[in-house]
């Protein structure tokens, strides 16, 4: 992916991040390489249009909600382009990394995807125990910008809300794992992972994540 239009133009993208330029500038310049991956996906629309339909409806399902969010905000600028430092809570930050997710999955062969996707359940089964060793040992706790809020665990993601919904959105691939194992070992495993997993969301105490789980679960199981 480093090697393609896309590589080069999502580097330019995260570039921004670290020059030291005004924050007008900043906002030009992301709306000009966002111009530009408009112009890319339309002329290779044809490779994503490869990959399966349930993940096209799910990101288009999450960018146009998104926007929506963003038309109804106070401010349609900052719902935009985002507010803080590292411009993670804007639409355009999403709109970025579903091109980066598409980029990704349209390279990697379909027979790979299942060493992919239990590479990341196990990366959510270490954010879980670090979060629960954090909680039980006391240590590492995030207190956020109110005070007078819980402090909770924040595992490698350094937030608990981030990394509750981690988990929450990678558990029913579990469940789908266990199920589909042979092994006995291997649904041992599984199990761990599920008790580890839940145990982690309890940890880190988001309302957000057990929404989400919530609304996951109804989809897999549909």
């Amino acid at each position: 992916v480093s090697q393609s239009r896309y590589g080069r133009i999502i580097g330019w993208y995260v570039g921004v991040f670290i020059v030291n330029w005004d924050l007008s500038v900043k906002w030009c310049v992301w709306l000009g390489i966002t111009g530009i991956i408009f112009l890319n996906l339309a002329r290779t629309w044809q490779t994503f249009s490869q990959l399966p339909k349930i993940i096209g409806y799910a990101i288009g399902l999450m960018l146009i909600s998104a926007f929506i969010s963003v038309l109804l905000a106070p401010q349609f600028w900052t719902g935009f382009l985002g507010s803080y430092p590292r411009f993670t809570n804007g639409w355009l930050f999403y709109f970025v990394w579903s091109v980066v997710l598409c980029v990704l999955l349209s390279k990697i062969p379909k027979s790979d995807y299942n060493h992919l996707l239990e590479l990341l359940i196990f990366t959510g089964g270490l954010v879980a125990i670090f979060g629960i060793l954090q909680s039980v040992l006391g240590f590492a706790f995030y207190e956020g910008l109110d005070k007078s809020v819980i402090a909770r665990a924040l595992s490698f993601l350094g937030n608990p809300n981030f990394s509750s919904m981690f988990l929450a959105s990678l558990l029913p691939l579990v469940v789908y794992f266990f199920y589909n194992a042979i092994k006995f070992w291997s649904k041992i495993y599984y199990v761990l992972l599920l008790f580890f997993y839940f145990f982690g969301i309890l940890t880190f105490s988001s309302r957000g994540a057990w929404l989400g789980l919530l609304a996951g679960m109804l989809l897999f199981i549909s």
